[in-house]
């Protein structure tokens, strides 16, 4: 049991920039500035700004590699690595092998793909805690999923996914009430424009 509010928001806007340094070089830079809170807490802690940076290098006209860094922002995580490679074998089959989000996708149609995608994720928020007390919540998790995304006509990409949810953690900046959930089952869909 925990006394995190039941309601946290991200607040927030997506910048990204991608471009090409030659011929098989390629960069991208991204940050997400916001306030991430249940809007009760301390708003100085609220704000965070998440940020990628990645470069990518075509080794072959099948084959890039990518190397970077994501700056999350969190209490609980400093630095992760992005590291890996893209490898298309076949023009149905893209495998890619990059931490921390590989995916492995195969596609079934001209607008249909299937894949199998995994993931460490979380956020933090800035929260009350009961009794009033300002604190900062962090929550991470490791997933795995297979799903079915669909480009439509009207320029919209459907996503449907289902899988495990596993290694949860939420921790307090107070050290006070942090809680590791139980492992769950994830469903979720997403339509993106």
């Amino acid at each position: 049991q925990t006394d995190l509010p039941p309601r946290v928001y991200d607040l927030g806007m997506g910048l990204r920039r991608r471009g090409e340094l030659g011929e098989q070089w390629a960069y991208e830079l991204a940050a997400r500035p916001g306030l991430y809170s249940d809007f009760q807490g301390s708003l100085r802690d609220a704000w965070r700004c998440p940020a990628h940076g990645a470069v990518y290098y075509q080794a072959a006209e099948f084959l890039q590699l990518v190397l970077g860094i994501d700056y999350p922002h969190r209490d609980d995580v400093a630095l992760v690595p992005v590291a890996g490679a893209v490898y298309r074998p076949m023009p149905e089959l893209r495998l890619d092998l990059v931490f921390p989000q590989p995916r492995v996708a195969f596609r079934l149609t001209k607008k249909r793909t299937a894949y199998v995608a995994a993931d460490f994720t979380g956020d933090m928020w800035a929260i009350e805690r009961m009794g009033g007390t300002a604190d900062v919540a962090s929550y991470r998790d490791y997933r795995v999923v297979v799903g079915l995304e669909s480009s439509q006509h009207t320029g919209a990409v459907l996503f449907s996914e289902i899988g495990c949810v596993f290694e949860r953690r939420l921790e307090y900046r107070s050290g006070s009430g942090d809680y590791p959930p139980l492992d769950t089952l994830l469903w979720r869909s997403v339509v993106a424009y």
